[in-house]
């Protein structure tokens, strides 16, 4: 899709009206590396499974020893499926629009739309060093449950939107001329993983 620009300093607007509010692109090419490698990995395996399992010292262990790399695999398809490829906002301010890195990053999944309303807000994943953060939402129906998606904030185009959003606060209807955020052009730029975090967390 063409993006249309209607000012170098405001926000750029899809043709079918979304503010692409974050994004973590970057990530996919690592996805796509870890599937090769592990497939390779695991063809490997099984090869000298059935050829030359001496390798594996006994049956039991070559079994085992293939289940963890399958199972790295299908963790790894999972977090994917979790992990925030684009953020859109609709121009209504009221859902967001969230791309994930599905079927590690080979394919381009379809987009889960969700009400602002229904944002938690986010916190840190695991370790702060990892500059990875849960977005937590609500997900309504016969028993409500947590769920959430990660990201890691490798573009954000406006922070004040963004702060907003992630709370659950839905925005005014007129979304067409919000200005950029400057620090989100320099946050770009950033190397440090910690100066990042300091800025955007």
């Amino acid at each position: 899709m063409k993006e249309q620009v209607l000012h170098e300093k405001y926000v750029k607007l899809l043709e079918n009206g979304r503010l692409l509010l974050l994004h973590h692109r970057g990530a996919g090419k690592y996805y796509r590396m870890n599937f090769a490698f592990l497939t390779v990995f695991l063809g490997m395996s099984i090869r000298n499974y059935y050829t030359n399992s001496a390798v594996f010292l006994s049956e039991r262990f070559g079994k085992f020893y293939i289940f963890l790399i399958m199972s790295g695999m299908t963790g790894l398809l999972f977090f994917g499926n979790r992990h925030i490829r684009s953020l859109y906002l609709d121009l209504s301010g009221k859902n967001v629009l969230i791309e994930t890195h599905t079927f590690f990053g080979l394919a381009q999944g379809r987009e889960k739309i969700i009400p602002v309303k229904q944002l938690q807000g986010n916190r840190m994943f695991y370790s702060p060093k990892m500059n990875l953060y849960q977005l937590e939402y609500i997900k309504p129906g016969k028993w409500t449950k947590k769920r959430s998606f990660f990201y890691r904030p490798e573009y954000i185009a406006d922070q004040d939107i963004w702060q907003k959003i992630r709370k659950g606060e839905e925005l005014p209807d007129d979304l067409t001329h919000v200005p950029i955020d400057e620090e989100a052009e320099k946050f770009k730029k950033l190397k440090k993983k910690a100066e990042a975090l300091k800025k955007f967390k």
